[in-house]
């Protein structure tokens, strides 16, 4: 492109040096005292720099029949464009260390990249900089912004699909030109798609790592927590497993069987509004199989037991609760859960946690995994070790992932 920018004291400098036609343009701009430059740059003759010592004399591109205008101004960390220049409702704001090119302002056939993003959003915009700006806008995904685009390939092969999209109505050798332009596309998706996956890696081996270091803690300091405080903070780990759970409600009274309703830990909503039940019993002497075998088997022991019959009862009760019990729910979570989202029993499931089982022998632990599988109405019983063995493994992947 026959346009640049250099930063100069507290200003950024479009230089533009026209293929043709230099002193027609400058008699334009002496007369009217604008000028649009690539469709993207709409100019005033105030906004020249017209001292040749602010053009950079030493330069090898220097040209006589070069246009110089300031089109942003130094505002802290960034440079704040003239948004009268650039066409746009909303300012925007590039980060001084950045390296400005003409890519980030002109896509192919002269489309304004800044005027198109204007109209989708309501907000200022900080492309790069400091993340906790209001309208931050990190300068990777502004670069995958930039590669969407499309170019000339790409815009003749959708004009020849719309065209031909008539023609072969009437012309038996009018080709199938808008399987070549899917094709097309597909390819430069499959290209030029964004790495979900990669850039969020960094963003949650912090929160898994954080949060294995402080499971780690609390076991190791068990007795200084609360039972209430503890529950919370474990749910809020096993969240983070089971993402697909959106909300979690302490202790929601449920309609119980005779009369006797009953208060699960937490009542667990996924994303569609479905229910679950999650039970938590701190680690402190809770034993989830027997030192002792029965007929060469370790069983269950009395706190595992006594756990497994009380969310039973749990699930039990949540699914004879029936239609009254989802109108129910739905209005009591109606402030916590997103619009137009009500509340499902359907073969609910339940969810425990208690013990520890790092201390058992590869028996035990074969016989415990055996008990864990048996029970059609829990869908997961973890000791403390699995749930630091998940966390773990979570975290051990995602580095490898980096």
């Amino acid at each position: 492109m026959n346009i640049s920018f250099r930063k100069k004291n507290s200003q950024l400098i479009l230089d533009y040096t026209p293929d043709y036609g230099f002193e027609g343009l400058r008699s334009k701009l002496d007369k009217d005292g604008d000028m649009l430059i690539k469709h993207s740059f709409w100019v005033k003759k105030a906004n020249e720099v017209t001292e040749r010592s602010d053009k950079h004399e030493e330069d090898d591109d220097y040209s006589d029949e070069m246009f110089s205008f300031i089109i942003g101004s130094e505002s802290g960390s960034y440079y704040m464009l003239d948004k009268q220049i650039i066409n746009t409702e909303h300012t925007f704001y590039i980060a001084k260390d950045i390296t400005i090119s003409p890519q980030m302002f002109v896509a192919h056939r002269n489309i304004s990249i800044l005027n198109k993003i204007d109209k989708l959003i309501s907000r200022d915009i900080y492309i790069g900089g400091d993340e906790s700006q209001e309208g931050f806008f990190p300068l990777e995904a502004f670069e995958r912004l930039l590669s969407q685009f499309p170019n000339s390939t790409e815009l003749n092969k959708y004009a020849h699909a719309r065209v031909a999209q008539v023609l072969r109505n009437y012309f038996d050798e009018v080709g199938n030109v808008d399987y070549d332009f899917q094709r097309y596309l597909n390819k430069k998706t499959i290209l030029q798609a964004p790495h979900l996956y990669r850039d969020i890696v960094p963003i949650n081996l912090a929160i898994y790592k954080s949060s294995l270091e402080l499971m780690v803690e609390m076991l190791n300091s068990s007795e200084a927590y609360a039972e209430k405080q503890w529950q919370v903070m474990v749910c809020d780990i096993v969240r983070l497993i089971y993402p697909k759970y959106i909300l979690a409600k302490r202790e929601v009274t449920i309609r119980g069987v005779g009369n006797h309703d009953k208060r699960p830990d937490f009542t667990l909503i996924d994303a569609g509004g479905f229910v679950d039940i999650l039970e938590i019993k701190k680690p402190d002497k809770q034993r989830v199989i027997t030192t002792g075998q029965y007929r060469n088997n370790y069983v269950p022991d009395r706190d595992l037991s006594g756990a497994i019959v009380q969310i039973e009862k749990y699930v039990y009760c949540l699914s004879h609760w029936g239609d009254a019990g989802e109108k129910t729910l739905t209005i009591k979570f109606e402030k916590d859960l997103p619009k137009g989202v009500g509340i499902h029993i359907v073969n609910p499931q339940g969810m425990l946690i208690l013990g520890r089982s790092s201390n058992l022998t590869k028996k035990q632990k074969y016989d415990f995994e055996i008990v864990k599988r048996q029970y059609k109405n829990i869908v997961d019983i973890m000791t403390y070790d699995d749930l630091l063995e998940r966390l773990n493994n979570i975290v051990s992947q995602l580095v490898r992932n980096r």
